[in-house]
This record gives C-alpha cells, structure tokens and sequence, in this order.
C-alpha cells in the first residue's frame, strides 16, 4: 500500500503551484475562460488530496490517474477538463 501523509494532514496543493502553473498558461495566452476551468480542476484535486491525506511529497501518477478516473465517473463527466 502506498505511503499517506503520516505527520498530521495534508495541505493538497499549494496555492503558489496553482497560480505559477495558471500563471504560465497565461503567458502563453489560454483564455480566462480556460484559466477559470484549470482553476476549479485544480482546486477540486486539491481537496481530493486532502480527504485521501496525499501529501504533496507522497504525489504520483498512480493518484493523478485514481482522481481522474472519480473524473469520469462524475455526472457530467462527457464535458473535457
């Protein structure tokens, strides 16, 4: 079993990750429209984080791809992210 965040509970992702990575795709001119999606993915994977307790040291690809998959089993999932 992979290792949780074992000292207290986990933060989910830092807000200065968040706005350096949206702050990028502004620099390459993604509408504010696309910004505001990335925003609420993010912000939902964040929360995500917490409620499994991933701390951000202990996040891989086998995390991204378990939240992605709760993705697409949501109601409305058809839409892209």
């Amino acid at each position: 079993m992979k290792a949780r965040n074992s000292v207290g509970v986990s933060d989910g992702l830092p807000a200065r990750h968040v706005d350096a990575f949206l702050d990028r795709l502004r620099a390459a001119r993604y509408s504010e429209v696309t910004l505001g999606k990335k925003r609420r993915v993010l912000a939902a994977f964040s929360r995500w984080m917490k409620s499994q307790n991933i701390n951000l040291a202990h996040l891989d690809e086998s995390d991204a791809a378990l939240f992605m998959k709760r993705l697409s089993n949501a109601p409305g999932s058809s839409r892209s992210v």
